[in-house]
């Protein structure tokens, strides 16, 4: 309430009379407010998170770039051989401990079934909540059909020299794991697969050290099904035998 101050025009006298001002919204336009800004809210959100899923897989890419120069790196030093992902020997064994040395030359992780001691963030996807440092729970797996040799003979897969690879941009080198802490540092087309924690997808670093997104389904060879557990079974064909140079196709 405010006064306000008049001069009659008769006998000039002052008189005060009282005017009404409004000092807040009305419940009914309060509540129009509000809904317009759950309305754009809604309009935002995905936007916000799609933004970030972007940014994160970008990062994913970009650690997936390094760590296949380290490959790079791996292959200069040992006449063009890929690692073996596992020797089952004296450490170093795994595919990473060779691979994060090239990288950071750490000899602590070098030695040692983890990488816990150095945590090097180049090996953590930022979208993998189940993240961790050896070789059950690591983020990036290693595609296993470019080698696998234990020191004791035994075979599971022929290790590859890269100077064989015919068609390095449609051969897999590294990519996301499936994120279920069982040996999601090994990647192929059925059992230990990709992930998809990128829109149903992985980031996929290949051969030839270009990095793109992929549908996890794509990953798969023909006939693969979840089963459960896993995405299991399946038989390869003339495109995933190339995809994963699987059965030997680049190691005879």
């Amino acid at each position: 309430m405010k006064e306000t101050v008049e001069r009659s025009p008769g006998n000039g006298c002052i008189r005060h009379s009282p005017t009404q001002y409004r000092s807040s919204f009305t419940l009914l336009e309060l509540l129009v407010v509000i809904a317009i800004i759950g309305i754009l809210a809604s309009m935002l959100l995905p936007s916000l998170s799609t933004a970030k899923e972007t940014a994160k897989r970008a990062s994913c890419a970009n650690n997936l770039k390094q760590l296949s120069q380290g490959v790079l790196f791996y292959t200069d030093d040992n006449n063009d051989w890929f690692p073996s992902y596992d020797t089952f020997g004296a450490w170093p064994r795994l595919w990473y401990n060779f691979i994060d040395y090239e990288i950071n030359k750490n000899l602590a992780t070098y030695y040692s079934n983890s990488l816990s001691s150095a945590k090097p963030a180049v090996w953590e996807c930022p979208s993998n909540p189940n993240h961790g440092w050896a070789w059950s729970d690591l983020s990036y797996g290693y595609n296993v059909n470019l080698g696998y040799f234990r020191s004791d003979g035994s075979v599971i897969t022929q290790i590859v020299c890269s100077k064989k690879v015919t068609r390095p941009a449609e051969l897999i080198m590294l990519g996301d794991g499936d994120g279920d802490k069982e040996y999601d540092s090994y990647i192929n087309a059925s059992y230990y697969v990709c992930g998809a924690r990128h829109n149903l997808g992985a980031v996929i670093a290949f051969v030839d050290m270009h990095v793109s997104w992929m549908r996890q389904r794509d990953t798969f060879r023909p006939g693969v099904a979840w089963d459960g557990a896993h995405y299991n079974g399946g038989a390869w064909d003339s495109k995933s035998r190339y995809l994963w140079g699987a059965e030997g196709y680049y190691a005879k």
